[in-house]
């Protein structure tokens, strides 16, 4: 009975997310985080795109989101690239780019820690323009938000130099209060965040 419930109601037109024309693009996208967001919100975006390098994740990606699209090396994207999301998505009235860069040099727990020169963490610079990419390209026609996280552990340094690159203050976030384990990141975000109980 229970699966013949959960059937019936994800057949049913009432329990289809609703369409809105914005693009995804999940940078070190991992299995998917980002864009599971969006299922649970039940909001269906026009196009996801994940720039992952581990095949094992991006397996689980395109299992999950059978229409994604998928690069693997972050290193190896180009302006170009970008410009062919905006041909692809000419529709998207806003464009949501989400990033968790490596921590290897950034975390507390590494000794002799490079930040953000570092091997992994130095991705950031890459990360940066993309990001700037994806503002030029988009402007005019669709609206840019982001957020990128990373370990709460860095160097006060670090923390200062990705605020002052991306021009936002972090926020800090722990999951201790949904999950069974303490988490804490830095969360850098585009839109203003509102603390809730």
């Amino acid at each position: 009975w229970s699966g013949r419930s959960l059937v019936g109601s994800l057949q049913s037109s009432w329990m289809r997310p609703i369409e809105y024309p914005f693009l995804i693009i999940s940078i070190f996208n991992g299995v998917g985080g980002a864009f599971r967001l969006y299922d649970v919100l039940g909001v269906q975006p026009l196009g996801r795109i994940s720039v992952e390098i581990s095949k094992d994740a991006n397996r689980v990606t395109r299992c999950t989101w059978p229409g994604v699209e998928e690069l693997l090396d972050i290193e190896e994207l180009t302006k170009q690239d970008v410009q062919r999301w905006a041909n692809m998505y000419p529709r998207a009235l806003e464009v949501h780019l989400w990033a968790g860069f490596p921590c290897v040099h950034l975390s507390r727990v590494r000794a002799y820690r490079q930040n953000l020169q570092g091997q992994g963490s130095r991705l950031f610079w890459k990360l940066l323009e993309v990001l700037q990419w994806v503002q030029e390209v988009f402007a005019g026609h669709a609206a840019v938000r982001f957020c990128i996280e990373n370990v709460a552990s860095m160097d006060e340094a670090a923390r200062k130099e990705i605020s002052s690159h991306l021009d936002v203050q972090p926020v800090k976030l722990d999951p201790s209060d949904t999950l069974p384990f303490n988490r804490p990141r830095l969360a850098w975000c585009s839109e203003t965040l509102y603390e809730m109980e």
